[in-house]
Order: C-alpha cells, then sequence, then structure tokens
C-alpha cells in the first residue's frame, strides 16, 4: 500500500507526507496534467514520492487500487478510490458532502466547522481569493484542521486494515 494525494490544496499535502512518514508508507501525488505544479511541490517536499500526472481513467484506477490511504479534495480520484474500496478522507469546500460523498465505506468527509457563509458555493475556483497573492487556500477548505486530516486518515487506515499503521 501507499498514501496517494490528489489535492491541490497545499496545506493538505503536508497530511498526505506525515500519513506516509508516521506509518512508514510510500507516497504518491497525482493529478491532472493542470495540478502539475501541486504535484511537483510534493515530489520536492517528500523525496522518493512518485509522481503521476495526466493519467486516464484506467491508469489511475491501476495507481491508486492498492492504496492504503487515499487524501484528497471532492474529485474524481478520491471517489474512485473510494469505489474501489480504498480508505479515503476527502475534503469537502466548495461542495456539499451530501449531495457528493464518496459512498465507499472505507470513506470519512471532512468539512470545515469554521467554512464562511458562502459554502458550498460550487465554484472551481474561489472568489475570495481573488487579488490575494498571499493566500492560496480557500477559506471554506483552510478550516480544516490538518492534524484532523492526519488522525481521520490514521484512524481509517486502522478500521480498514486491521495492521496497527501509526502505532
Amino acid at each position: 500500500g501507499q498514501v496517494i494525494g490528489c489535492t491541490p490544496v497545499t496545506g493538505k499535502v503536508g497530511a498526505a507526507l506525515r500519513v506516509a512518514a508516521r506509518s512508514g508508507l510510500p507516497v504518491i501525488a497525482y493529478g491532472s496534467a493542470r495540478d502539475r505544479q501541486c504535484v511537483d511541490e510534493v515530489a520536492l517536499a517528500c523525496p522518493g514520492c512518485r509522481t503521476e500526472t495526466g493519467l486516464d481513467l484506467r491508469g489511475l484506477a491501476h495507481s491508486v487500487r492498492e492504496a492504503a490511504i487515499a487524501i484528497g479534495n471532492d474529485a474524481g480520484g478520491t471517489h474512485l478510490a473510494s469505489a474501489l474500496g480504498v480508505p479515503c478522507v476527502v475534503l469537502f469546500g466548495s461542495t456539499d458532502p451530501a449531495w457528493t460523498s464518496p459512498m465507499g465505506p472505507a470513506s470519512v468527509t471532512l468539512v470545515s466547522p469554521s467554512a464562511p457563509p458562502c459554502s458550498p458555493c460550487f465554484r472551481r475556483t474561489c472568489r475570495l481569493l481573488r487579488g490575494d497573492v498571499d493566500r492560496t487556500v480557500p477559506p471554506c477548505l483552510s478550516g480544516i484542521e490538518t492534524d484532523i486530516v492526519i488522525e481521520s486518515a490514521l484512524e481509517s487506515m486502522r478500521r480498514h486494515s486491521g495492521k496497527g499503521v501509526g502505532n
């Protein structure tokens, strides 16, 4: 198994790296071709990290199906991992887990307790970040604490793998 990271939210990339460090699992960062910058940032922060961008659905399924955990936003990769039975931690910001939560039994959904009133807005880009060069994480996601992502991932891996990861 490995830790799969598929979120362009750079603050949460640290969560995938910390889960990997605590569990001893390798990290695979993947995304669409337009996520290349985020994937490259993970590779710089995580020596030995495997990167994959621009995969077709079959290639993504092949990479994801053996994962110990998938951490990402509400996107196709985390839904695919969930459908394949991979434990997932899915971060919701601009989307609504009541409508689009992954269906797999090993999926955990996280929503910011301090999300702005505009969430869920269902937009691909945050209107609150326009012109703010110092902020890259939308406020609807920044309230999801990295430690909560890590603990959710480790607990999901413990519950669904029986390997006692992180002990």
